[in-house]
């Protein structure tokens, strides 16, 4: 094994223990293990920074931000409101439903956003339907999990392989490219 990769397996399993034990924030840590890097010459600074002129690093917070938009709005809220009305019709409808939101938002958004945004939302829900909370939070998670692969921006490493077929010269992902696969996937 070489330097390098002693060097680079030290600082994985380092960053590993500072994210499990909570010591730092993951953005400082993830900039100390990039500093950690460029510091032991494992990586150059340009191969360091190079990703930060690509589309990916602005999608991403973006996504985030419309994420903690539609929690803040009462967006959620809203939505567990029109959603109760369905729960008089059927537990199975229901699941079906939040399933399908859940799908729908994460086509856009971070599953774990939508997950997040909806979780208060689906547990009241649950609450006034008198159902078991786990029998409407594991279909909120498949679907939200299923709606990522609707479109190219569902999630990062979507975005990043996008990149990456443009960077190699071919014709980038169409926003729409994956549809047909997430539609089988959340169905």
């Amino acid at each position: 094994m070489t330097f390098q990769a002693i060097v680079t397996l030290f600082i994985l399993l380092a960053a590993l223990l500072v994210l499990a034990t909570s010591r730092l924030r993951p953005v400082f840590a993830a900039l100390c293990v990039t500093l950690a890097l460029v510091l032991t010459g494992v990586l150059t600074p340009a191969e360091a920074f190079s990703d930060f002129g690509q589309p990916v690093i602005i999608i991403v917070p973006c996504i985030y931000i419309m994420g903690a938009a539609i929690s803040e709005t009462g967006v959620a809220t809203v939505l567990s409101d029109r959603l109760l009305g369905i729960s008089d019709k059927g537990p199975a409808l229901l699941i079906l439903v939040i399933m399908g939101a859940a799908g729908l938002l994460s086509s856009v958004l971070s599953s774990l956003l939508v997950v997040a945004a909806l979780m208060p939302a689906v547990l009241r829900i649950a609450r006034k339907a008198r159902l078991a909370p786990a029998q409407m939070l594991l279909p909120l998670v498949a679907g939200a999990t299923m709606g990522n692969l609707l479109t190219a921006i569902g999630t990062v490493s979507t975005l990043v392989v996008g990149d990456l077929l443009v960077a190699s010269g071919y014709e980038p992902l169409g926003f729409f490219a994956i549809t047909p696969f997430g539609l089988v996937s959340l169905i």
